[in-house]
């Protein structure tokens, strides 16, 4: 199918450039095009319905440097924030909200998925991002939008959100894990913030 996208739209981009089109060729050109459209749409319509999300089309993948770097920055918040989550569900232990493979973001989800699990990622996340430093890297770099994802061995992507969504979602006064009122009100700021700095450079 993607030859014949290639194949069709280079034959629509040609006739709109001469201007002696045969005008049952661009008729022709219209409806094939017309055609691919509903292709298209039938096929997101069979994604949407197996529960899969297609990868934006204008999405930009994080420079490696500009990751890197995150990264390092993010576990240096995370070594100083252990969670014990001995008593939680399926007992984890203490555990650490490293971030070790660019394509692996350390989401609760992945720690036993407990209040206690969720509560302690939601510490290390406002820690994170009320280091003005911190703050100031991943909006020079358009990083609160960078989609976060977990990439299991079998190739199986789950999109967690971004810092943005995070921040935004942990905050709620119903999240799960609930942080103290003073800690969930100060990343409510911090989610302001995002929204602000998001908004200023024309990404929402």
């Amino acid at each position: 199918m993607t030859s014949r996208i290639f194949s069709v739209v280079a034959c629509a981009v040609t006739l709109s450039l001469c201007s002696c089109a045969n005008p049952d060729e661009l008729a022709k050109t219209r409806d094939e095009l017309e055609e691919l459209r509903k292709e298209n749409a039938e096929l997101r319509a069979q994604l949407e319905k197996l529960g899969v999300q297609p990868a934006r089309r204008n999405a930009k993948e994080p420079d490696a440097k500009v990751q890197a770097e995150v990264m390092k920055r993010w576990n240096a918040v995370a070594e100083t924030l252990p969670a014990d989550l001995t008593n939680a569900n399926l007992n984890f232990g203490v555990v650490k909200y490293t971030w070790g493979q660019a394509d692996q973001f350390p989401h609760p989800t992945y720690k036993g998925g407990s209040a206690e699990a969720y509560a302690g990622f939601a510490r290390v996340l406002l820690a994170f991002l009320q280091n003005d430093e911190n703050f100031q890297y991943l909006a020079d770099y358009g990083y609160f939008t960078a989609e976060l994802k977990y990439v299991f061995p079998s190739g199986q992507v789950t999109n967690m959100g971004t810092f943005a969504k995070l921040a935004e979602q942990f905050s709620a006064p119903n999240a799960l894990g609930k942080l103290d009122e003073a800690s969930r009100q100060a990343l409510k700021a911090i989610s302001d913030r995002i929204q602000a700095s998001v908004k200023a450079q024309g990404k929402v």
